[in-house]
């Protein structure tokens, strides 16, 4: 197992996970990927690790990708996260905020700890550029992914109903979670 940051190379394994029904049931809330899609993401996250914000970190077995997190600093926040996050802010400058954008493994290699293991990553390399905490929303109904961030000591602080992320009629909940960085 190869634990490194995302390179162009991956993005054709990246693009197949993120297309697999069981993942796609968790990501129903944008439309399937081309693979140019993934290409314009890519350059998200190079723009991100040049300015020291960001970071995608993946793991390879027999130098395939099984699985990715991407999380960066100082996000923008959209209003109705923001409302949820405010109490929490308090604490912390919004500055030291870091968010986690995604994390999946492929399901073939579901369970052998590479979820851990990313997200382990991606908190140490948050911390060392200055984030205090880390906040995310996941899907109200993926009970798998709520329970693998409670096991990191992220706590529910509120839920997001009927989120909507693109012009359609798809809504999801997305319960709101935070972590404290000690």
């Amino acid at each position: 197992m190869e634990i490194d940051i995302l390179m162009e190379r991956d993005l054709p394994f990246i693009n197949e996970i993120i297309n697999m029904p069981q993942v796609r049931r968790f990501f129903n809330f944008i439309p399937p990927l081309a693979f140019q899609q993934t290409k314009k993401w890519f350059k998200e996250v190079i723009e991100k690790r040049r300015k020291k914000q960001g970071e995608c970190f993946i793991v390879r077995i027999d130098d395939k990708t099984v699985g990715w997190c991407y999380g960066f600093l100082n996000v923008k926040i959209e209003r109705k996260f923001f409302s949820i996050l405010k109490p929490y802010l308090k604490k912390i400058n919004r500055k030291h905020l870091g968010y986690l954008a995604a994390i999946v493994v492929n399901p073939n290699y579901s369970g052998k700890g590479i979820g851990s293991i990313l997200l382990d990553r991606l908190h140490k390399y948050l911390k060392s550029i200055g984030a205090k905490a880390i906040w995310l929303g996941v899907n109200s109904d993926n009970i798998s992914a709520k329970k693998f961030y409670e096991k990191f000591e992220y706590k529910l602080i509120g839920c997001v109903k009927d989120f909507k992320t693109r012009g359609d009629d798809i809504k999801v909940n997305q319960d709101i979670y935070l972590k404290y960085f000690s």
